[in-house]
Parts: structure tokens; C-alpha cells; sequence
């Protein structure tokens, strides 16, 4: 008898031990959660954000209550990173907590400064996409008055194009023709997210008299973008139309002007917006009227028209001065964008490893297109052009004359297996 109770002491001490020994872990686990998630809140660093996210996917019961505090603060720049927070976690938002999660995130609508108040409608109309927000939004919209513009509005305009109900579309479009820039910057993002014809349209629409290039581009870039979505319901002759028209005939001179205008708002857009830039520095002489040709071709290639290369051909072999320059610089930018996407095929939701083999064909086929157009340039003003692109496409790093590279172009053309763009293997 002695001996069963000695071992059932043994048996209870050792359990003790291992119930003291799990809630020890489980308070360190508590605890490099609370570590990670405050880390991400100081912060707002992207790595940061990701571990914090990691780490509340296992340990939502107890890390929520955190983000909700700092979601509630006074540190503006805490809330705000909370927010983004919120975003992240929404896939693991529990039922019984996410009417309360909304009903923060509406709250901060209204106040805790104009970071805090964007990010909390794009985290509730982006990742929770909530459309009861709309008629909130669309208030936030019509305050807008026509004098300083206000980045709520801008944000609310963001916001209502990706949860758009009938009319919204009508609403946003407006202020593409507002009289601030930034909020015509803002329009045209909005309408955007609509992603809808009509929206598409009114993009089309304001190109040819848009005085300011960052939002010329910016609605050149976007109407690009609604290829992938909207080719073939419609508006397809109308959109490569107004697109070839610009690639065709807008002048150099004209956007260096527009360029000037744009200088003034230069700053804002990138903070507000995250505006694509090209690679150069910003004062950099030719940088934008460059990308304003890059960006056009790189619509009419979503629209399933990457041929259009040899309009930019044409008016390079016409062009002489500044002019030729900034086209020049546009039709390189092409070439490296169409062997990124030959070479590495990014990854898009519904793209099927057969689709991006397709696409990979595609580009293929154009990149040898164009090295067929640069040949007979090799020996004009453009010839160092020519050959610099002819180089990346082939791979080649030797130089070769005229007849030389008409030769490999036929021998890809006879064999067309032996073509690898850039050379890669």
C-alpha cells in the first residue's frame, strides 16, 4: 500500500511538473507574441508586419485585445499601424469579433489624423470589403469642397471604387475633371477599382486634355490595367484606338510642358498614391515624358497589342533631337519590361502553369518581332539604340554588322526553338 501511494505522489508530482511546464511555455509563447505584435505597432515595418501576422495566426484570443488597444490610442502612428494590422489578420478575425472589428474601423473614419483614417478605409473596403461603408464613404466624397483637397476624400474615392454599387462610378468619375490635381489623381484611381466599362471610358476620356503627367500617366497606366479584366466585353477597338492615337501623335515638347505642371505636385502624389516612378532620379531630364511612351505601350500590350512597337519605330526613324531621345529611352524600357515578363512570368490569381506558358510565347514572339524592326535601324541615327536592344534581346554581347544580325533574325525565324530571349536557357 506504502508503495502505490509513494508512486502515485511520484505520478502526481510529475504531472504538476508538466502542467507547470506547459504554462510556462504557454506564457513565453504569450509573451513573443506580445514582443512581435508591440514591435509591429512602433514600427509599421513591412517584416515586421508579416511576423506580427505570423505570429497572432495561432494566437488571435490573446493578441487581439493588443491591436485594439493601440487601434483606440492616442498614438496616431500606432493606431494607424494597428489598423494595417487588422488588415492582415482579417482571414483569421473570429465571427463573434468581426461586427466589432467594423464598427473600429468606421470610427476611425472620423478622426485620429489622415493616416489613420485612409488606412482604415482602405483595410475595410479592401480586405474586409464591406459594402455597408459605401453611403458613408460616398458623404466623405461629397464634402469635398473646391478648395484644398482632403485625403479622406481621396481615400474614400479609393475606397468606394472597390465595393462600387450603381451610381458611384458617376460620383468618382466627376472629380476627374475637378480643378485639383490631386483629387483628379485620386478620380482616377477610384474609377479604377470600379473596373467597369464605363469606368474604363472615362479614363479614356480625359487623356487627350489632362494638363498634368503624373495623372495623364496615371489614367494611361490604369486603362491598361482594365485589360486584364475588361478585353473583350466591349470596349476593346475604342480603348487601342484612343491608346495607338497618343502613341502616335503626342508630342515630346507637349509633355515636358505637362511635365512642369506635374513638378508642382511631384511630392504629394508620391506620398499619397505610392506613384509608380521610373528608375531614374526624379529631376532626372526626360524621366517622365519617357515613361508617359513606356506606360502607353504597356497598355496596348494588356490589350493584347504588344505589336505596337513599331509605331515607336516609326516616329524614332522621324524624330530627331530631344524628341527622338525621349522615345528612344520609352522603346528600351519596353524591351526590358517584355523580357521580364518572358523570362519570370508573374504569378496572377486564375494563371494556370499552361496560361503563363502562353504568355511566355507571346512575348516570345513579340521580342523577336521587334529585333526584326531594329535590324534596318542599325545603320540610321538610331543605330546605337537598335544595337544596345538587339543585344538584350539575343543575348548576344558581341557586336555584329547589318547583315550579320539579319541573318540570325532569319535563322530564329527558320528555327524557331533556337530563339531564347535574352539568351537565358
Amino acid at each position: 500500500m506504502k508503495r502505490f501511494i509513494i508512486a502515485g505522489g511520484i505520478l502526481a508530482g510529475i504531472v504538476i511538473a508538466l502542467l507547470i511546464n506547459s504554462r510556462l511555455k504557454y506564457q513565453r509563447e504569450l509573451e513573443e507574441v506580445k514582443k512581435v505584435v508591440e514591435k509591429a505597432l512602433d514600427t509599421g515595418d513591412t517584416e515586421d508586419m508579416g511576423k506580427a501576422g505570423k505570429a497572432l495566426e495561432k494566437n488571435m484570443e490573446y493578441g487581439f485585445p493588443l491591436i485594439v488597444e493601440a487601434a483606440e490610442g492616442g498614438n496616431a502612428t500606432r493606431r494607424c499601424n494597428a489598423i494595417k494590422l487588422l488588415g492582415i489578420v482579417e482571414p483569421f478575425i473570429a465571427n463573434d469579433t468581426r461586427d466589432k472589428t467594423i464598427d473600429l474601423l468606421m470610427k476611425s473614419f472620423d478622426g485620429g489624423g489622415d493616416d489613420v483614417r485612409r488606412e482604415a478605409i482602405r483595410v475595410i473596403t479592401t480586405e474586409y470589403e464591406h459594402k455597408d461603408c459605401a453611403g458613408k464613404l460616398r458623404e466623405i466624397i461629397k464634402s469635398q469642397t473646391n478648395g484644398e483637397f482632403d485625403p479622406a476624400a481621396i481615400a474614400a474615392m479609393e475606397g468606394l471604387g472597390n465595393i462600387a454599387q450603381e451610381g458611384d462610378v458617376e460620383l468618382i468619375g466627376d472629380f476627374l475633371r475637378h480643378r485639383n490635381d490631386i483629387l483628379r489623381m485620386g478620380a482616377t484611381r477610384g474609377v479604377r477599382n470600379t473596373a467597369t466599362v464605363n469606368a474604363l471610358k472615362m479614363l479614356l476620356d480625359i487623356l487627350p486634355s489632362e494638363k498634368n503627367l503624373m495623372v495623364r500617366i496615371s489614367a494611361v497606366t490604369f486603362a491598361g490595367d482594365l485589360g486584364g479584366v475588361l478585353r473583350g466585353k466591349g470596349a476593346d477597338d475604342e480603348t487601342i484606338k484612343a491608346l495607338a492615337d497618343l502613341l502616335k501623335n503626342e508630342k515630346a515638347l507637349t509633355l515636358m510642358v505637362q511635365n512642369s505642371e506635374a513638378a508642382l505636385y511631384r511630392k504629394q502624389f508620391i506620398e499619397l498614391f505610392d506613384f509608380e516612378m521610373p528608375n531614374q532620379e526624379m529631376g532626372e531630364k526626360y524621366a517622365l515624358e519617357k515613361f508617359f511612351f513606356f506606360k502607353l505601350l504597356v497598355a496596348l500590350y494588356h490589350w493584347n497589342r504588344g505589336e505596337m512597337f513599331t509605331v515607336l519605330r516609326e516616329r524614332i526613324l522621324d524624330a530627331s533631337g530631344s524628341e527622338r531621345d525621349v522615345l528612344e529611352e520609352a522603346g528600351s524600357s519596353y524591351v526590358e519590361f517584355l523580357l521580364k515578363n518572358t523570362l519570370d512570368v508573374p504569378y496572377r490569381e486564375g494563371r494556370t502553369p499552361s496560361v503563363r506558358l502562353q504568355v511566355k510565347k507571346k512575348n516570345s514572339g513579340w521580342l523577336l518581332d521587334i529585333a526584326r524592326l531594329l535590324v534596318p535601324m542599325l545603320n540610321t541615327d538610331s543605330g546605337g539604340f537598335a544595337l544596345e536592344n538587339l543585344k538584350r534581346i539575343t543575348g548576344e554581347d558581341h557586336e555584329k554588322d547589318k547583315s550579320e544580325w539579319r541573318e540570325l533574325i532569319e535563322r530564329y525565324d527558320s528555327e524557331p526553338d533556337s530563339f531564347t530571349p535574352g539568351g537565358q536557357s
